[in-house]
């Protein structure tokens, strides 16, 4: 009775960080998830009884809410850690703290908020069924390619299609000493997120003969794309950790080989199988054309939301918005889905007045700060340092500079600029007074 009383607690604590912290409490599966985790089940364990797979709590499901349970009590953490870490949570909590009255129950909001992007979402659905397609979703930071990616993998599992989601943020610095290191990191994900694990270890990598290349691409021929097993989407999410300059041996290795994977699909049955899926924020454009993987396929560019896509997500958090709301809200924001998911969180609890957001947006930055610092960090790492100079640039004598090609490209791809009738400006009015703010300050 002690253990349900302190799960009972501990799910409580859980739901209203989430709901403080992401505007959601926790979903059906990831209530089984958390309760299964509290009392210590295997993954196996924890689906009997359901309709949910060992393998979608592993892969789509496990990384995604591990991911927001570490952003809602304040630190990260994982199946072994989150306890002490909700007991530590907890120990901050005062009673009157808002964390724990956080909303009215009548406004509580115990689903995730999505808004379809119709003509992108029907030709992926379309084109992973294919053999051997390659699909590239590609947007600016947190315009939702993971969430994307996640319901294409989950469409095609109804279709009876396996499909597992890897993020490159998982890889430690070690596992990109060399490729080598890496793609046993990646065949080793792999093989966990299938339950191969001991498939894996019979192969015996380093007793295997040929380069790190041929050891990955006989791993999947024997194991992930047997006869006996179906069609694996494969998702890779967050590709853009590849690109830094010090892991050019890396991406250029896995990459080619990627490349390599999606032609043989071509004239080999087994690996039509793979349906590749990649994720990611720019273009790598250090590879030979005829060995990347991002000039073939299917490109799908995730968006600025529209006023219909505005209204529907405004419709999920029982909001009603005049149009010229909205067409505030699009000039501060830029129609940037994460911006308006903060906004729409923001007013919904009424916490905050649309009216008080639109005053203070130009001297407060309130609601949208962790995510301007995290764009921000990103021009000022020091393998950015022209991009840097060249938007700062652009902020204070705009029609004094002109960036190259490849400098708006980058730029763009980043989410920091748009194109409006030929001339070059910031995404929308939130960056320019951020950045204007910001840069002065570090000149």
């Amino acid at each position: 009775m002690e253990l349900e009383a302190e799960l009972k607690t501990a799910l409580k604590t859980v739901n209203e960080a989430m709901l403080s912290k992401n505007g959601r409490g926790l979903s059906d599966a990831e209530t089984v998830l958390f309760k299964g985790s509290w009392q210590g089940l295997t993954y196996d364990d924890m689906v009997k009884d359901t309709s949910y797979t060992a393998n979608y709590f592993k892969g789509d499901l496990g990384h995604k809410f591990w991911e927001d349970l570490s952003n809602a009590l304040g630190e990260k953490v994982s199946k072994r850690s989150f306890k002490g870490a909700i007991i530590r949570f907890q120990a901050t909590l005062k009673p009157d703290s808002p964390q724990t009255t956080f909303v009215p129950k009548k406004q509580r909001l115990s689903i995730n908020h999505y808004v379809e992007h119709p003509i992108l979402e029907t030709i992926a659905k379309k084109e992973i069924l294919k053999p051997g397609s390659l699909l590239r979703i590609k947007g600016s930071p947190k315009m939702g390619k993971t969430t994307f990616l996640s319901r294409l993998i989950n469409y095609g599992q109804n279709k009876g299609l396996r499909g597992i989601n890897i993020s490159m943020s998982l890889a430690e610095k070690d596992d990109f000493s060399s490729l080598d290191n890496f793609l046993q990191f990646f065949c080793i994900s792999v093989a966990q997120m299938l339950g191969l694990e001991e498939k894996f270890k019979e192969y015996k990598w380093e007793k295997h003969p040929g380069n790190s290349k041929l050891k990955a691409t006989s791993f999947f021929e024997k194991y992930v794309l047997s006869d006996d097993e179906a069609p694996l989407i494969l998702g890779l999410d967050e590709l853009d950790k590849l690109f830094e300059p010090e892991y050019a041996e890396v991406a250029g290795g896995f990459l080619t080989m990627l490349r390599s994977w999606h032609e043989t699909a071509n004239i080999n049955p087994t690996w039509g199988k793979l349906r590749l899926v990649l994720a990611h924020v720019g273009d790598y454009t250090d590879l030979d054309i005829n060995q990347s993987p991002f000039n073939i396929g299917i490109h799908l560019k995730l968006k600025e939301f529209n006023d219909l896509q505005i209204n529907k997500l405004a419709q999920q958090y029982q909001l009603k918005l005049e149009a010229d709301d909205i067409n505030k809200l699009k000039a501060l924001t830029g129609g940037h889905p994460y911006l308006f998911e903060l906004t729409f969180q923001k007013i919904s609890t009424n916490a905050e007045s649309l009216n008080n957001i639109l005053d203070k947006a130009s001297t407060e930055w309130e609601i949208y700060s962790q995510f301007l610092r995290q764009q921000f960090s990103i021009l000022r790492r020091e393998n950015n340092q022209d991009l840097y100079e060249a938007f700062q640039e652009n902020l204070n004598k705009p029609e004094s500079k002109e960036l190259s090609f490849d400098e708006i490209n980058k730029l763009e791809d980043l989410g920091f600029i748009k194109r409006k009738n030929g001339k070059i400006e910031p995404r929308c009015q939130l960056y320019r007074l951020y950045f204007e703010k910001n840069l002065k300050e570090r000149q």
